[in-house]
């Protein structure tokens, strides 16, 4: 079974605030709450959450004010801001500081429940480019990623599908979703041919004698 995803609520309305959890926590989400922003940016610094919903007129610290703390400690989870109509640009503005999504007040539980999911899912897709990255930069094949999201499940799939293949291979999506890494991933695999020859020599290892092995190594470099 997985975690739940791990909410944090900051809006210094207290009714606002217990509803919200009450209803999230009933539909599966962990939830912690904050009456303003500073709470809400003391309590990121110290435990780690998926995403954040975050009133923007709050006491100490507002929500753009938070946001803008959360992008300069390079803080991981995603952003959701509550905003009334009147608001609006100073959403858009929070858009632009890399909120995920703006929620207008009042807004339904279904609706917040579908964009707290795709802000969760946004993040482990950014969790899991990260670990690609690091995988391809160590250059080492036999490095494992594990994908939970579904969507980067059926990529990591359609990888072990063509890796190792002599098949030309398209790789399509929008700027910033990984291509290139995708690719270099592919290209890390070992072919059917050098695959083949591991094995070989693998079996040289542990089954020929000295004299054999010696000899067979020589021919399997030859055919390399």
């Amino acid at each position: 079974m997985s975690e739940a995803i791990r909410v944090l609520v900051v809006d210094d309305e207290e009714v606002l605030r217990e509803m919200f959890q009450d209803q999230l926590e009933a539909h599966g989400f962990a939830v912690t709450t904050a009456a303003d922003g500073q709470e809400g940016l003391d309590l990121l610094r110290a435990r780690g959450f998926d995403v954040v919903v975050l009133d923007l007129r709050m006491p100490r610290l507002d929500g753009l004010g938070l946001l803008r703390k959360m992008r300069e400690e390079e803080m991981e989870a995603e952003a959701i801001i509550l905003t009334a109509n009147a608001e609006l640009d100073t959403a858009i503005e929070a858009m632009k500081l890399g909120a995920f999504d703006y929620l207008v007040k009042p807004c339904r539980l279904h609706e917040m429940e579908v964009v707290i999911r795709k802000a969760f899912d946004r993040r482990q897709m950014a969790q899991e480019n990260r670990a690609l990255r690091r995988m391809v930069a160590q250059r080492d094949p036999a490095a494992t990623l594990i994908a939970q999201s579904p969507a980067m499940r059926k990529v990591l799939a359609d990888v072990e599908k063509v890796a190792g293949t002599e098949s030309p291979v398209l790789i399509q999506g929008e700027s910033g979703t990984g291509k290139e890494l995708i690719a270099r991933t592919i290209h890390s695999y070992p072919t059917q041919a050098e695959a083949w020859r591991r094995l070989g020599e693998a079996f040289l290892r542990s089954r020929l004698t000295p004299r054999l092995r010696t000899v067979l190594r020589g021919y399997f470099r030859l055919r390399r």
